[in-house]
C-alpha cells in the first residue's frame, strides 16, 4: 500500500488510518483529496439463537476519492466490492460522473447490506419473542446476547449519518450534483436503518421485563 499511497501521493495520515481495521465512521478531506471510512456489517446465519451466537459480522471500507481516481481499502468480508465493479462498469452513464460515482456504487451496497441485517434481526427478536410467551423456559442470556450484538451494529451503522448529511448538504463542492441526488437516497435508506435499529432496544428491554 505504500507503492499505491506514493503513486496518488495520499496523505499519511489518512493512509496510516486504512491500513488499521476498527476504525470509525468518518469524512475528512486533505487538499483536493476526500476520504471516507464506512463501517460495513452482515448478518451471520444461524440454526439457533443461543448464549454466544455470533449475529452480525463487521468490517471497514476506506475510500480515497481525488479528482480523477478513487482507492478502496477493504478489511473484513462484510461487503466484498467485486459486484459492485461489475455493476458499475455496465453503468457508463454513472462512471460518467467521475470517481464519486464509484463512491456512491460502494456506499449504497453498504447500506442495502445493512438493510438485510435489521430485516434478519428482527426476525430473531421475533423468534425470542414467541419464546417467552411459550410454555418453554427462555434463556434470559440468549437475549442479552442479541442487544450485545444489536449494540455492535449500532456502533457499525449509525455514525454514517453524518457523512452522507455533509455529502448531500454540498460541504464536498467535489461531488457532482447529479450524485448528490442518489447519495440523498442512500440516506432515506440508512434513515430507515437507524429507525428500526432504535425500535429494537425498546423491544428486547419489553421482553426482558
Amino acid at each position: 500500500f505504500a507503492d499505491i499511497a506514493t503513486t496518488f501521493d495520499l496523505h499519511p495520515l489518512a493512509v496510516e488510518d486504512a491500513v488499521k481495521a476498527f476504525q470509525r465512521p468518518k469524512l475528512e478531506r486533505y487538499a483536493d483529496m476526500t476520504f471516507v471510512v464506512l463501517k460495513t456489517a452482515r448478518y451471520v446465519g444461524h440454526a439457533e439463537l443461543t448464549a454466544t451466537t455470533e449475529v452480525v459480522e463487521t468490517g471497514d471500507v476506506m475510500l480515497f476519492i481525488g479528482r480523477n481516481y478513487i482507492v478502496s481499502v477493504r478489511h473484513g468480508d462484510a461487503c466484498k466490492l467485486g459486484g459492485v465493479r461489475a455493476g458499475l462498469e455496465e453503468r457508463k452513464d454513472l462512471l460518467a460522473q467521475g470517481p464519486w460515482a464509484v463512491f456512491h456504487a460502494v456506499t449504497d451496497r453498504v447500506v442495502d447490506i445493512c438493510v438485510e441485517v435489521v430485516d434478519a434481526i428482527e426476525d430473531d427478536i421475533d423468534e425470542v419473542e414467541v419464546g417467552v410467551f411459550s410454555r418453554s423456559s427462555t434463556d434470559v442470556q440468549r437475549i442479552y446476547q442479541l442487544k450485545r450484538e444489536i449494540v455492535e451494529f449500532k456502533r457499525a451503522a449509525l455514525p454514517l449519518a453524518r457523512p452522507l448529511d455533509v455529502l448531500t448538504s454540498g460541504q464536498v463542492p467535489s461531488v457532482p450534483l447529479e450524485i448528490r441526488r442518489y447519495i440523498r437516497d442512500i440516506a432515506d435508506h440508512h434513515s430507515r436503518v437507524t429507525e428500526q435499529v432504535a425500535s429494537f432496544d425498546d423491544l428486547l428491554t419489553s421482553i426482558l421485563q
